[in-house]
């Protein structure tokens, strides 16, 4: 995975002018989703998130923010927009691209995303709930923690629809401040362990140092293969 600068991304970083500027009261749950709307790997998990919120609407006052542009986003917005007329309010909305997106993270109580976006949702101390193709939905916590590490910050799912466990899991957290905090605390010192610029530059020194210490040894054969070369 890429490294995280988690100085910059970190839960320092204020996101009330955000949610006040979305109209999002303090009391009402926000989900924020930060991705590159695009057919290919990102539309299933779009429509997932979509569908989630149509289902959470009927029993919370949450709302989905999501930030990013691409060619699927008309088609998006039209699904959303069938959302938000049925609830007579506003469920989702589009933020557009953003080139600086901390103060949507910063302002979310729960993220979904995949890859780099979780990451970096989890620097900031916000509980992630890691999306992939094919209904692939699964909350970051010590329990998923060496499946993710192992397997990346995606995943495929078995096909089918994703919307209800995705609206599950969000609903669980949506009920436990406790356990929001804790997975926000346990994504953050995740993050800053194992993918923070200084662990990606102590990593690339290490392999130079290995280098410069042990000499290679090139076999008899690699140098008639070059002379004959």
């Amino acid at each position: 995975e890429p490294p995280i600068d988690t100085t910059n991304d970190s839960p320092e970083f204020n996101g009330t002018g955000f949610r006040k500027s979305i109209n999002v009261p303090e009391s009402a749950p926000l989900i924020a989703l930060v991705s590159r709307l695009a057919i290919d790997l990102k539309l299933d998990a779009l429509v997932q998130a979509i569908d989630a919120m149509e289902i959470l609407s009927l029993s919370h006052p949450v709302k989905l923010v999501i930030v990013g542009d691409g060619p699927a986003r008309a088609a998006l917005e039209a699904r959303a927009e069938r959302v938000n007329k049925s609830r007579r309010r506003e469920v989702i909305r589009f933020a557009g691209a953003m080139l600086d997106p901390r103060p949507a993270y910063a302002a979310a109580d729960i993220v979904v995303g995949m890859g780099s976006s979780a990451m970096r949702a989890m620097a900031m101390g916000k509980p992630v709930v890691v999306q992939g193709e094919r209904g692939f939905c699964r909350t970051f916590s010590p329990d998923s923690t060496d499946y993710f590490l192992r397997e990346g910050f995606y995943g495929i799912g078995d096909g089918a629809s994703g919307a209800r466990e995705l609206a599950e899991q969000i609903n669980s957290l949506i009920a436990d401040a406790g356990e929001r905090a804790a997975l926000g605390q346990y994504g953050r010192e995740t993050i800053a362990g194992k993918f923070s610029l200084s662990q990606a530059g102590d990593l690339h020194l290490d392999i130079y140092r290995q280098v410069l210490q042990e000499r290679p040894r090139y076999p008899v054969t690699d140098a008639f293969r070059s002379a004959y070369l």
